[in-house]
């Protein structure tokens, strides 16, 4: 009866219509559900899971592979690259190899932009889903920005692609201004609560981190002490933020060179304000991992997307 993607996008809405009556006995995460609809002939029905599984490929003939690999779809892409994980990505956290899907364009301005060149959605590079899929390395893809959830229908469709087409795993890092709406279990959000420092924090929404499943992940980029006890005061007003705390200390290597930090080291300064987070951590007990960018430490102040 129903496509492959059409039995997603109906597992998906009944997900969020679940997840908003807020009912006490519904579980945290992800919620199970069978749905079966019938047709106009008695050979004519389909079973929608909570994750849109196909229950019975001879009832519903359509190919898993031909249904998601969309051709009509573009994304503006900015970059994409080989190189490791650099901190929690709702996996098996930093330091998997990944291949890279860098998108075009941000709403957000934040102070410690790390990738300002990504901001402006121009020059536009549009690329097709099977363009970018043809690009893919490695089994670990993580898809980011910009902001990638501006495009979101075009990132649905590459995710689909990409964990049907090659059974890839994703993880999606997003500012926290979009809710996601699509989840598969090879899926992860990584969700930026941005706090003072950012100077973007009046764009956060309660309801984007209230969505998310116990396997996601928010993050905290805590840049000082008053970014600390905001991110704990956060963490303890709001239980029903059931994803992973992570906190990210920012590692500046501003007035370094790459050369200079390969050839000299990096200063033991510079890993003063991660040290002292980690302190406060443990000394507060706080329910979060500090997740430094080992990507920054492994390739310090480099210029190359890594």
């Amino acid at each position: 009866m129903f496509s492959v993607r059409q039995k997603r996008e109906i597992a998906n809405k009944i997900q969020l219509i679940l997840r908003e009556t807020n009912h006490p006995e519904l579980p945290q995460g992800e919620i199970q559900f069978l749905l079966h609809v019938e047709g106009s002939s008695p050979t004519s029905w389909a079973d929608i899971k909570n994750n849109g599984a196909v229950s019975n490929p001879s009832v519903n003939p359509w190919n898993e592979a031909q249904d998601y690999q969309n051709m009509d779809y573009k994304l503006n892409i900015q970059s994409i690259f080989d190189s490791i994980d650099g901190e929690m990505n709702g996996f098996g956290g930093a330091g998997e190899l990944s291949t890279f899907v860098r998108l075009k364009g941000c709403q957000l301005q934040c102070n410690y932009c790390d990738t300002k060149y990504s901001q402006s959605s121009e020059p536009e590079n549009w690329m097709f889903i099977d363009e970018i899929i043809q690009q893919i390395h490695f089994p670990k893809v993580t898809i980011t920005g910009g902001e990638p959830l501006l495009q979101k229908k075009g990132v649905e469709e590459l995710c689909s692609g990409l964990v049907y087409g090659k059974s890839c795993f994703i993880s999606v890092e997003t500012n926290g201004t979009i809710q996601p709406t699509f989840f598969l279990d090879r899926i992860r959000y990584v969700v930026d609560f941005k706090l003072p420092s950012s100077g973007m924090i009046k764009h956060m929404k309660s309801i984007v981190f209230a969505s998310l499943r116990a396997i996601d992940v928010i993050k905290f980029v805590i840049s000082d002490e008053e970014d600390y006890k905001y991110a704990k005061m956060l963490i303890q007003e709001h239980p029903s933020w059931i994803a992973k705390k992570v906190m990210s200390p920012t590692v500046n290597f501003e007035g370094y060179s790459f050369e200079e930090l390969s050839e000299e080291g990096i200063p033991s300064t510079i890993m003063d304000w991660p040290r002292q987070l980690a302190e406060m951590m443990i000394k507060d007990k706080v329910d979060a991992q500090l997740s430094l960018q080992l990507h920054k430490i492994l390739w310090p102040g480099t210029k190359e997307e890594r």
